[in-house]
């Protein structure tokens, strides 16, 4: 049997896990977006790359200065969060399309805006969310936002709140990879293959063996069935 076998994952603390889903639940924001089963199908360059394209410096794009659609709809979303939108669901097709105007390199701005840790958290998890909204062409993006590492501060006060923050934004990053699995499962078996011989945490990779489980055996979505059997399981308790 796998070392990443399933039990393995529940070293991993149930209120950490919960965490993930709370945060949003606050915050009256939404965590990922259900996987769009209709969603627009395009030619995509999957990455193959064991570490995040975002730990590479940028040219500064060119276009009108000040405004970045991906941005733009970000601040949107983040500003309907602060005014306590309730209607998530209700906007998610409204959502979705706005997303599909994005480019690549829009969306590959909203992944590093998600790991940004100089960035208010609320936009962080939002950024996630959006893409996860965003079907198959998000998949390099949230894929990079999986693969990018994280060094806690050394204060043990900090450490362990900091830890939990980064590890939330990219559980929820895998996720939505996870839910894509029903699109193309088997560009999504490979995915998880990679992260899990990244330098991605433990914790990641065991999470990403459960994916990759569930997809060889064909039950792809099986992490995110699994992290909402283990939220649930938190509330009763």
């Amino acid at each position: 049997m796998s070392r990443y076998h399933e039990p393995l994952v529940y070293t991993i603390t149930i209120a950490f896990v919960a965490g993930i889903i709370l945060i949003a639940e606050k915050t009256k924001g939404p965590a990922t977006g259900p996987v769009a089963i209709a969603a627009k199908v395009e030619a995509v360059q999957f990455s193959q790359s064991k570490t995040s394209s975002l730990l590479k410096p940028h040219a500064a794009k060119k276009g009108a200065v000040g405004f970045d659609p991906a941005l733009v709809l970000l601040d949107q979303e983040v500003e309907g969060l602060y005014k306590g939108r309730r209607d998530w669901k209700q906007r998610e097709p409204v959502v979705r399309a706005q997303m599909e105007n994005l480019s690549m390199a829009e969306l590959t701005t909203l992944a590093a805006k998600a790991v940004d840790t100089s960035a208010n958290m609320s936009e962080r998890q939002m950024s996630v969310y959006l893409l996860s909204l965003a079907g198959l062409r998000a998949h390099n993006a949230l894929f990079d936002i999986v693969k990018t590492p994280f060094s806690a501060p050394k204060a043990a006060a900090a450490k362990m709140k900091f830890s939990q923050d980064e590890m939330s934004l990219r559980v929820r990053a895998l996720q939505a990879l996870d839910q894509m699995a029903f699109l193309n499962p088997a560009q999504l078996q490979k995915t998880m293959k990679i992260v899990m011989k990244s330098p991605a945490s433990p914790q990641l990779k065991n999470y990403a063996q459960i994916s990759l489980n569930g997809i060889t055996h064909g039950q792809p979505g099986k992490l995110s069935h699994w992290l909402n059997q283990t939220v649930a399981s938190a509330g009763d308790q």
